[in-house]
């Protein structure tokens, strides 16, 4: 997501050696990355105390996140992870609206290394939501039916259930 921290660690250990092994990150879509020192952070601490505070709140959200997808693996089935996906992904700048629900474009092999299950897998996952009536596939076009900014909404009577993708 644009404006996503990463590498947070840095802000309490300062060794450099340890912070490389830590930090992995795989945008979905052109990004740029800035590094701030160790250093220039403890000095913009103390001179922005409200710096530290929001810097809690994300590691929190993280911590959050974490926890959820953590859950996710462990107590729900492949479907369920796959969908829960989906939906995240729906919630991108790059998701867009689409008179069923929100179209997402997203190969299998993404899906796969997201919800850590093999293409093949990540596949007849998609398979199963189609057959189910949750989403419409055609090749990377991922329609997500009834659904608005991650969050399903009722499209009305008017709303078709075809992808014209």
């Amino acid at each position: 997501m644009p404006g996503d921290i990463l590498g947070e660690e840095g802000l309490f250990e300062s060794d450099h050696v340890s912070l490389c092994a830590t930090v992995s990150y795989q945008p979905l879509s052109d990004a740029t990355l800035h590094s701030v020192s160790h250093d220039v952070v403890k000095k913009a601490a103390k001179l922005e105390p409200g710096l530290v505070r929001e810097v809690a709140l994300h590691i929190n959200k993280r911590l959050a996140l974490t926890t959820s997808r953590l859950s996710q693996l462990l107590f729900m089935n492949i479907e369920e992870r796959a969908y829960e996906c989906l939906l995240s992904v729906s919630m991108l700048p790059g998701a867009m609206t689409h008179p069923s629900g929100t179209q997402i474009k997203f190969t299998r092999i993404e899906l796969a290394e997201m919800v850590n299950c093999a293409r093949e897998t990540a596949g007849r996952a998609i398979q199963r939501l189609e057959t189910s009536g949750l989403i419409k596939a055609r090749g990377q076009q991922i329609i997500l039916l009834g659904v608005r900014h991650g969050k399903a909404v009722n499209l009305g009577p008017s709303s078709t259930l075809e992808a014209s993708a």
